[in-house]
């Protein structure tokens, strides 16, 4: 991918000539590696790791045709010989890479060649993989979540792992790394359709058995909760039905989209208490606060997104689309995607500027914000400490420790203060989509699928923008701001004018 700047003495609609450099000539492949071994449908393979690479680092390599990423063992180091193990199906596809790369941040997955999973790379415009940060960083520093038999945690990406293949309950494959990786750098609704043509070849047929599903509308989220935590995750790919006591009628759509238009409304509305408005956009849900549980209210929490899980996985299985917007880390945490500081400005604007102006702060004006390890969390009007770190009330916060109070933080925000919610509304989700499957999309385009593109008015957005910086004199009398709506209402389709409110708002929502 390049970047062409336009002459100075052309404009749109004129033709020119550029030259690009041959992406060979400065840089040559790696040569595969050599087979040492042929076991059947695995081969082992011998490699040199390159001079200052350490333990633990990781480097990529050309094997069976493909790029790869290994992992310099822990009592190995640059210039010893090491041998590893790669199904030789990964050189069917050809000499392309196993790369899905998404052109957000320099985030790439790749597939990891101990165990053929997938984990994610950062990589710089050359498509180098970079070192990885052991120091936390608010720009570059990033984590991912791994779901483990006692909940999730937040990892560095490279230890995060995903399937990298789509497997039906009945054993069937369905798709695997190589399908992946062709897809996804296909257009938006390329990819959309694709993933409808795999959810289908997952779906039960008719004839194997379906699910009828009758609620009550007076007890619809409770109707609607019970039924679905009732049924086997197998069922869960089969055809459903639904019906309204005492409104009888054959549902050829209706009774399903009004079905699913009811209960989102109902399991996100805020006086439920499971969600809340963004402080930043009102248009977008996140997670709500909870006080202290006992074991009876854990399991009703648990229940509900467990319930909201399976809703949300089946809703985008039978292609429904829902009338709400979450705030953007909970698309990234779905994914499995790296999050990052920026995350937090969608959630609390002024909580993620507090913490970047402390990184301004002398000794002595840092000494005056009074910090230490700890959190205040606000719950029906009660306030509740949480300790970021054992001890937390007693360690303040100074400039030798400020930016593992910044991580710690945003650990939390983003995921330890509803990491029970989270590990419930994952496993719901992904009893019913594999999280495989997801890898085609990034975290906009997920947003989109669920939701739908927004029909959006540019003369209201137009009338509701705030200028500042350079524009914040002139505003909308500038010649380059009149441009820039000119080409939006004229020129955008309707996704583009979606991606281009996700990057300004955070959300399609509106």
């Amino acid at each position: 991918q390049y970047v062409i700047t336009c002459p100075q003495d052309n404009i749109g609609g004129h033709r020119v000539r550029i030259a690009l450099p041959n992406p060979l000539s400065d840089r040559k492949p790696k040569q595969e590696k050599k087979v040492v071994e042929d076991d059947g449908e695995l081969a082992t393979y011998e490699v040199m790791i390159p001079n200052g690479v350490l333990p633990g680092q990781q480097f990529a390599l050309m094997a069976a045709g493909r790029k790869v990423i290994i992992t310099c063992p822990p009592n190995a180091r640059g210039g010893m010989t090491i041998r590893f193990r790669l199904p030789k199906v990964m050189g069917e596809a050809g000499i392309e890479a196993v790369r899905l790369s998404y052109d957000k941040d320099g985030w790439s997955r790749t597939v990891r060649a101990e165990d053929m999973t997938f984990q994610w790379v950062k990589t710089d415009d050359m498509g180098n993989v970079l070192p990885r940060e052991d120091v936390f960083d608010v720009e570059k520093s990033a984590f991912v979540r791994q779901i483990k038999p006692d909940g999730l945690s937040l990892d560095h990406p490279s230890a995060g792992r995903s399937a990298t293949r789509v497997v039906s309950y009945y054993g069937r494959d369905v798709a695997d790394h190589h399908d992946l990786s062709q897809i996804q750098p296909r257009p938006y609704q390329e990819k959309v359709d694709w993933f409808r043509e795999r959810c289908n070849e997952l779906r039960t047929p008719w004839n194997s058995g379906h699910v009828q599903l009758t609620v009550d509308r007076n007890r619809l989220l409770d109707d609607s909760q019970h039924a679905l935590l009732s049924l086997q995750p197998v069922d869960l790919h089969r055809i459903w039905k639904f019906e309204f006591m005492r409104e009888p009628g054959i549902d050829a759509g209706g009774p399903s989209k009004e079905f699913y238009e009811c209960v989102s409304k109902l399991i996100f509305d805020p006086n439920l208490g499971l969600w809340t408005y963004s402080a930043v956009n009102q248009m977008c849900m996140q997670i709500n606060n909870t006080g202290e549980m006992d074991e009876e209210e854990l399991d009703i929490t648990r229940s509900s997104f467990r319930f909201l899980g399976r809703f949300l996985g089946k809703a985008l299985f039978d292609g429904h689309l829902l009338p709400i917007h979450l705030v953007r880390h909970i698309y990234k945490h779905l994914l499995g995607w790296p999050v990052c500081f920026d995350d937090i400005q969608f959630m609390d604007d002024e909580i993620h500027r507090q913490m970047l102006n402390c990184l301004d702060y002398d000794e002595e004006t840092l000494g005056y914000t009074c910090l230490d390890f700890t959190v205040t969390e606000n719950f029906l009007g009660m306030n509740r400490v949480v300790e970021l770190k054992p001890g937390g009330a007693d360690i303040d916060v100074d400039k030798s420790n400020l930016l593992e109070y910044i991580e710690l933080r945003t650990k939390y925000i983003l995921l330890e203060k509803s990491k029970m919610q989270l590990h419930e509304l994952l496993t719901g989700f992904y009893e019913v989509v594999p999280e495989a499957l997801l890898s085609i999309f990034d975290f906009q385009e997920l947003e989109l699928i669920m939701c739908g593109l927004p029909d959006i008015d540019v003369d209201d957005w137009r009338i509701n923008t705030e200028y500042v910086g350079l524009l914040g004199r002139n505003g909308e009398e500038s010649e380059v701001v009149q441009w820039f709506w000119e080409v939006v209402a004229e020129d955008f389709t309707q996704e583009q004018k979606a991606r281009l409110l996700q990057f300004v708002t955070g959300t399609s929502g509106v």
